[in-house]
């Protein structure tokens, strides 16, 4: 019978690879979410008061 055996070698990554490949990809990505969050606040904020009067149809707000 013929035994198997797997040497597996287990490579660890550098720490500093590690963080600087998570600031590549999370300060876009906080950007991104940062941006988001400013331009939706404009659908939370109450509407700018009128400050024009319109007046009904057909109503004689001109004088004659």
């Amino acid at each position: 019978m013929t035994q198997l055996t797997s040497s597996t070698e287990v490579k660890r990554s550098s720490p500093l690879l590690v963080a600087v490949a998570w600031l590549i990809v999370g300060i876009p990505a906080a950007w991104g979410v940062e941006q988001t969050i400013v331009k939706s606040m404009s659908l939370f904020r109450e509407p700018p008061h009128v400050t024009a009067q319109i007046s009904a149809p057909g109503s004689s707000s001109v004088a004659k």
